[in-house]
Order: C-alpha cells, then structure tokens, then sequence
C-alpha cells in the first residue's frame, strides 16, 4: 500500500514537472507577433487600470478634474486671470466686502462686466453703496431674483487685452447679527484663480471652527471636501488660495465667533 502510494505521488510530480518543462520550452520557440490594434487595446488596458487605482483617491481625482476642466473651456467672452473676494469685519455689526477681478478679453468688442453678490442679511438695492476703485468705470447695480447684480462699463477692449475690476460694496450694518459667518464664491466662467480672505479689524474678533469648504453646485448643501484652516492671528485673517477653480463650483469659508 505505501509503495503504491509512493509511486502514484513520484508519477504525479513527474508528469508536473514534465508539462512544465514542455510550456517553457514552447514559449521560448514561439514567435509572437502583436497587431497595431493589439497594441492599442493593452495600452489602453493599461492606462485605465491606472487611472482606476488613481481615481479612487477623491483629492488626486478632483485635482486631475480640475485641470481637465481648465484647459478645455474656451467658451467664455473673457477669462478671469485672477479673482480675489475680501470681506472685512470693521467691527463686530460693521463689514465691507471687495471683489477684484483681472480679466482678458476672449473677443474684440469687450464693453462690460457683470457679476453677483448677495450678503446673507437681507438688503434692499437702495442701501447698497457700490463703489469702483477705477473712475473710468460706470457701476449700476439691480435685483435679480435673490441677488444682487452689479454692471461694469469700461472702454472697449479688443482680443487678448486686459482689464481690471475692483468694486468695493460698503455699508453693511449688522446691529442685530443676523448675517452669517462665511464668505463664498461661485465660478461661473473660466478662472486661472481665486483667493478668499476675512479680515477682522477688531482684535475681540476671534473665528474659531474654521473650515474651507468645497460644493460641486451653489445650491448643494454637502460639501464634497472640507478642510481646517488656521485663524492668522498676526495679520487678523483667514486667507485660502485655489488654482484653476472648476466651473460651477462653490467655494467657501465658514467659521464660529468666540463667546458670540
């Protein structure tokens, strides 16, 4: 019985030994030839098992998004070369809010600018003083739906000219607190980028509970990534930068104020 055994197991092992030998030798003497479309077809196989272990990483993915996004749209009559929004606490009841744009012109008869804000308290049209830093600049400012929508005219500019827009949006009274901590920007054209800063002139300001915030939409109410930012207590701000924004997202900084 054992003897049997022993040479069942021994013609086992050679005949494993002897298909394997043979395999090697066959792929050894073979001569494969691949087709272009072969080619093709592994390199895409390839490519998308890459980017499949690439992409489940949701920040490589946004940032990868991000330059897609950038670099394919062309549509918009200007682009926004750098885009600032700075909203400044005078005081705790006291706020002023800027927004800077520099933009080049995509077509050659470039006469105005528009763009929104709306402040969190409720404010008629007429309470609103607009200013532009630019004298040349004629700035008029109307409702719309639950915004405020203000227009800049300026001398015509032609393709691949520049211009800068600088409006600051002053008497923002807030005696009873009612507007809410955050500061937002919705990207609703192509933007090379953009930067978010809170100023607190008062120095019994302190934001705590920080947070920048990132929505695939204006009206969505989860964000996609969230993030700590740290107070600058040297400089009394909160200040983030972001490259190459995509279309249609909402950027935001939220904060808390201490014993408020």
């Amino acid at each position: 019985m054992k003897d049997s055994k022993f040479f069942a197991y021994a013609g086992f092992f050679s005949a494993i030994i002897t298909i394997g030998d043979c395999i090697i030798r066959t792929i050894k003497a073979a001569k494969f030839t691949l087709s272009p479309i072969s080619i093709i077809g592994f390199v895409i196989f390839i490519l998308t098992l890459i980017l499949y272990f690439v992409l489940k990483d949701d920040v490589v993915y946004y940032n990868i998004k991000k330059m897609f996004c950038y670099y394919m749209r062309n549509r918009d009559s200007y682009t926004v070369e750098n885009k600032e929004c700075l909203y400044t606490y005078k005081s705790r009841t006291e706020m002023e809010y800027t927004k800077k744009h520099d933009i080049v012109s995509n077509v050659n008869n470039l006469k105005h600018f528009c763009d929104k804000f709306k402040w969190s308290k409720e404010q008629k049209v007429e309470d609103i003083k607009i200013k532009s830093s630019n004298p040349n600049h004629k700035v008029t400012v109307k409702r719309i739906e639950n915004w405020h929508q203000y227009t800049v005219e300026f001398d015509e500019l032609g393709k691949k000219q520049r211009q800068s827009i600088d409006i600051t949006i002053s008497n923002l009274h807030d005696p009873q607190k009612e507007a809410l901590p955050f500061l937002s920007s919705n990207i609703i054209c192509k933007t090379k980028k953009l930067r978010l800063v809170v100023f607190f002139k008062d120095e019994n300001l302190k934001p705590i509970n920080v947070k920048y915030k990132i929505y695939d939409n204006y009206a969505c109410d989860f964000p996609l990534f969230q993030e700590d930012l740290s107070y600058n207590v040297a400089e009394q701000k909160i200040e983030i930068e972001e490259k190459r924004p995509i279309y249609g997202y909402r950027y935001e900084i939220t904060w808390n104020f201490e014993n408020d």
